[in-house]
């Protein structure tokens, strides 16, 4: 803690923490985090950082294991993609967080998301309904309904490309929600022309935008939220 808290904030990282992985949970169930860091010395630390791969909102996080008491490579087995071994150093916590927003860049390039208002359908558990697309990538879309899904839920959605006379049709996962309406879908199947007209609206809309790297953020380290 010593090292990172000042750390994070001098590279713009914006953090939230919990001490508890059950209260880290429901917070990574509210919202999208990139990066999320794990110390195999909290009670069920190395359990908590095994389950995330299999959960939709954190399969494609960039997760840091901070070590001492588990190997460098149960860390990688259990998820990681980075290990910091205790005693920690800032100089080796700055090279990794540096290395890790690399990764965040070419992640966002690759699905750079679009803001949009499109009306769609949302199919799932034998009903249809009408929701708001108020983003969109090649890897899915943050939707707005006026009920409520569970993260790891199984839909069919349908939309028209602002513009074009063509529907995507495609199948996801929800990956995560909020208690205001809003959710995340990530697209499992998209068939390959729809997949194709995406990617050719999105780079179209998408070239002259700038992908931020990270977020500033003075609220940082709140003791009762996570990342």
């Amino acid at each position: 803690m010593d090292i990172l808290r000042p750390l994070l904030p001098e590279l713009g990282i914006a953090t939230d923490q919990c001490a508890f992985p059950d209260a880290a949970l429901r917070l990574l169930n509210s919202r999208k985090y990139e990066a999320i860091i794990v110390d195999d010395e909290i009670l069920g630390g190395v359990e908590f950082m095994s389950s995330l791969r299999g959960l939709p909102m954190t399969r494609n996080a960039i997760i840091f294991a901070v070590i001492r008491y588990v190997g460098v490579k149960e860390a990688f087995q259990s998820g990681a993609n980075f290990a910091l071994e205790k005693p920690l150093t800032a100089e080796r916590a700055q090279r990794s967080f540096h290395a890790a927003l690399g990764l965040i860049m070419r992640e966002r390039r690759r699905f750079f998301r679009y803001t949009v208002n499109v009306p769609a359908s949302l199919e799932f558990s034998n009903r249809v309904e009408n929701i708001t697309v108020s983003n969109l990538s090649e890897g899915g879309m943050a939707i707005d309904t006026s009920f409520a899904l569970t993260p790891g839920l199984i839909v069919k959605c349908r939309f028209d490309l602002p513009g074009l006379k063509f529907t995507i049709e495609a199948k996801g996962e929800v990956s995560w929600t909020d208690n205001q309406g809003h959710a995340g879908v990530c697209f499992q199947q998209v068939p390959h022309l729809h997949k194709e007209k995406l990617e050719e609206w999105l780079t179209t809309r998408g070239k002259d935008e700038p992908v931020a790297i990270h977020r500033n953020s003075a609220e940082s380290w709140h003791s009762d939220e996570a990342s």
